[in-house]
Parts: C-alpha cells; structure tokens; sequence
C-alpha cells in the first residue's frame, strides 16, 4: 500500500488557475514484509532570477525491510520555466 501526500502549486498570474508544479512532500509504501518499504520525505524551494523560474526539490528515501533499516538515499532536482512557459520542466537530477 502507497500512501502520500501531494502539494500542488498554482501560479496566481495565470488565468486559468491551473497546476504548475506538483511534489510529495510525504509518502509511504508499506510492503508487508513481501520487499522494500519506502518513507519519503521532501521540500522544495522556488526562486526567480531574471526572467527565470527555479524549483529545487530535495528527497529523501529511507528503506526498510521486516521492520529493519536498511539505508537511506538522497536525491535533488531542479524545474525550471522561464516567464513565458505556463509548467516547470525538469532540468536536472542528483
């Protein structure tokens, strides 16, 4: 079972007041003992430079198995748009 939550952004300026930008700030998927279990916790963080969008997101996986930690990782990327575009494209992974 997957469970999450999803944060959704709209960018006021448009005017059809649609999604964006999307992210999981939380999740968790409970395997049962039959594999992996997964808890994901991120944050992301916007910024404007010129005419340019930015969105870092950071994530961090922690995995576990019959109720053993088993490691974590950690990822980042980074969206981007530029005045013009309506979505966030992404440019680059970690």
């Amino acid at each position: 079972m997957f469970r999450a939550r999803v944060e959704v952004w709209i960018d006021l300026t448009q005017p059809d007041l649609q999604p964006v930008f999307a992210f999981s700030p939380q999740g968790h998927q409970d395997r049962l003992g039959f594999g992996i279990s997964r808890t994901i916790h991120a944050s992301a963080s916007p910024k404007v430079i010129g005419q340019m969008e930015t969105i870092n997101v950071y994530l961090e996986v922690r995995y576990s198995g019959s109720d053993v930690e088993l490691g974590r990782g950690e990822y980042s990327a980074t969206y981007e748009r530029r005045a013009q575009q309506k979505n966030f494209t992404l440019r680059d992974v970690k």
